[in-house]
């Protein structure tokens, strides 16, 4: 049975995994999205690419700790056929692990170095990232605002109307 933080692992990359293809397919499918005139802004590139790389790390590390679970123990060997078989098999799989590992390897070191690559251009668009953050937040601020005012108003309509019913009666 492997240990907890592996299955835990394989579940979290399970549902992200589902829900990246499930979002992609959807977005490429609707017809909202035109491939040709939609282009890619630099914050989904950049935000798909952290994605990508925290999975890409996180299937090495599901790897690694899996070979190290599926380490033989000494004083289990054997010298029969089965454990001859066994072995054979664990040797197969470790290959395929290992490749598996490599390819990974080589994903995460493409990934770091595009993000390496992004890092000044980030850096030149900050001022303009962080204005557009602050417009949109001052946007919702102002928004929230004028509903709390709206709100305000609508009391002491109530109020005033209930005051003057008891007059009346």
């Amino acid at each position: 049975q492997p240990p907890p933080i592996l299955t835990s692992i394989s579940k979290t990359n399970n549902v992200v995994a589902n829900s990246l293809h499930r979002t992609i397919q959807h977005h490429v499918k609707s017809k909202e999205y035109n491939s040709q005139t939609d282009g890619l802004d630099f914050l989904q590139v950049k935000n798909g690419l952290m994605i990508s790389y925290l999975i890409d790390l996180t299937l090495l590390l599901r790897s690694r700790l899996n070979n190290n679970s599926n380490q033989p123990d000494d004083d289990d060997a054997s010298n029969d056929d089965e454990g001859e078989e066994n072995k054979q098999q664990k040797s197969k799989s470790s290959t395929i692990e290992h490749k598996q590992q490599q390819l990974c390897l080589e994903r995460l070191l493409e990934m770091k170095t595009a993000l390496e690559k992004i890092r000044p251009l980030e850096k030149r668009m900050r001022y303009q990232i962080d204005k557009l953050l602050a417009l949109a937040t001052l946007g919702a601020g102002t928004f929230a605002g004028r509903e709390e005012e709206e709100e305000k108003e609508e009391k002491e309509e109530e109020k005033g109307e209930k005051g003057q019913e008891e007059k009346k009666e």
